[in-house]
């Protein structure tokens, strides 16, 4: 579906506050999904106009048959547990395959770098599952930032916080 009017004016608002802020970035991935590579555009307009590429591991996981369902908090829920599929669906071992790849390839290929990523609900909620180490129940109950929502994330050496010991941590 394409963005609405209200998203534009939301992801219009965070680029006006990252612009604000003093963010400037280096390069925008996006998911390859109509609504995200629009808000990428948007931020690339405000935010100095860096580089921007589509990456397909940011796009949102295929639920299968309920794609294009409405959704519900509790519904989604049921996307991050194992052995819960539908038809279609993308497996969530894949899924997270995917995720923890793209991770990887931040940290390797773009860890100097001020990288902006614009991605979905479910894509954000395995990124802070690797990164905080949460478990199947505890992602399930993690609620991901509201539309145009930000978190920062440092990829590259080993958490400098004690007991963290991941390669991915939060700031």
């Amino acid at each position: 579906e394409p963005m609405n009017n209200e998203g534009r004016r939301q992801v219009q608002e965070a680029a006006r506050l990252m612009r604000a802020g003093g963010w400037q970035f280096d390069h925008i991935f996006s998911s390859p999904l109509a609504r995200a590579w629009e808000a990428a555009f948007i931020m690339k307009s405000v935010t100095g106009d860096p580089p921007t590429t589509q990456c397909d591991l940011l796009r949102e996981r295929c639920v299968g048959i309920q794609q294009g369902q409405p959704e519900t908090p509790e519904s989604d829920a049921q996307w991050l547990r194992y052995d819960y599929t539908l038809d279609g669906a993308e497996p969530l071992a894949d899924y997270e395959g995917r995720i923890r790849n793209l991770l990887s390839v931040l940290k390797r290929e773009w860890h100097s770098m001020q990288v902006l990523s614009l991605t979905h609900a479910l894509a954000m909620i395995a990124i802070v599952k690797f990164i905080r180490g949460l478990t199947v129940e505890q992602s399930m109950q993690y609620e991901p930032p509201k539309n145009a929502g930000t978190i920062t994330f440092v990829l590259g050496a080993l958490c400098p916080l004690s007991p963290c010991g991941s390669e991915f941590y939060e700031e």
